[in-house]
């Protein structure tokens, strides 16, 4: 059974045998091809749980995310689906040490991307956080990108709206 189909099916907010692949891929980490493949799936839950997947899969071997973030740059990020985008940007974030001076930027450009565009809250706090972690790569004297920031201060999901107000209490 490949990984696409081990990800499909039960209920769409459970796990699934998300943890399985894991082990799996842990274990012989020249799989991560397959489950890297199970992106271009046309089954949203299947892409959730490959994200869920490759976020245990760098924490557990954050070696792993040496080799794989610039497909998360440069082509995950891009994924129509919420759950990639938050994906991208958490493990971004995590693991920033491991980002070179052009990745840096290429996040703080999909940082911003992201704010200015997308309507998922869980997207926008990441981006929020993001941002707030790594300061230095923003421009905070940019009256537009102030006005962005501040359009998210009275959101009217509050933990926009805090996440936010934690951003503007640091610049």
């Amino acid at each position: 059974m490949n990984f696409e189909d081990k990800l499909t099916g039960g209920h769409p907010n459970s796990l699934g045998k998300t943890i399985e692949i894991v082990d799996e891929v842990l274990e012989k980490p020249d799989k991560i091809d397959d489950l890297f493949n199970c992106y271009q799936s046309k089954n949203e839950t299947v892409r959730l749980r490959t994200s869920n997947a490759f976020k245990r899969i760098f924490r557990e071997k954050p070696i792993l995310f040496e080799n794989w973030k610039k497909r998360f740059i440069e082509y995950v990020a891009y994924i129509n689906q919420p759950s990639a985008k938050w994906t991208t940007i958490q493990l971004l974030d995590e693991f920033f040490e491991n980002l070179d001076e052009k990745d840096k930027i290429q996040s703080s450009q999909i940082c911003l991307e992201y704010l200015r565009n997308e309507i998922d809250w869980i997207v926008i706090n990441h981006s929020i956080t993001f941002m707030r972690n790594h300061k230095e790569l923003f421009d905070f004297n940019d009256s537009s990108l102030i006005k962005l920031i501040k359009s998210f201060e009275s959101d009217r999901r509050k933990s926009i709206s805090r996440n936010v107000g934690k951003l503007l209490s640091f610049i």
